[in-house]
């Protein structure tokens, strides 16, 4: 046997691992086109927005510290509505603030 009792190739916790998963799986393709865009539109623009820098070798750290920032903004926002609607969050988390009224009381 495979040395667990429970006769399958689980593990303990019941995870399978990658067995019986394809290397490559088309349908949620459409799903990336958002990444995509905005990694080809940053990479697109670097130049541009090196250009005006006039100590190039700050040029690291600008582009880290803004990625953090933007980091930090976007965990925020996803905690924040994570934290606000609990398990009940939609695929579009947008579709959530459908009945957010802003404290208007209407």
């Amino acid at each position: 046997g495979n040395g667990n009792n429970s006769g399958g190739s689980s593990n303990e916790a019941g995870f399978d691992g990658a067995v019986g998963s394809s290397l490559w799986d088309a349908r949620g393709l459409a799903q990336t086109l958002p990444i995509i865009t905005f990694s080809f539109v940053f990479h697109h623009s670097i130049p541009g927005l090196s250009q005006p820098v006039a100590k190039k070798e700050h040029l690291g750290v600008i582009f880290r510290s803004a990625l953090l920032v933007c980091f930090f903004a976007y965990s925020f926002i996803a905690v924040t509505v994570g934290w606000y609607f609990g398990c009940h969050v939609e695929k579009s988390a947008n579709m959530n603030w459908k009945v957010y009224r802003g404290g208007t009381g209407t």
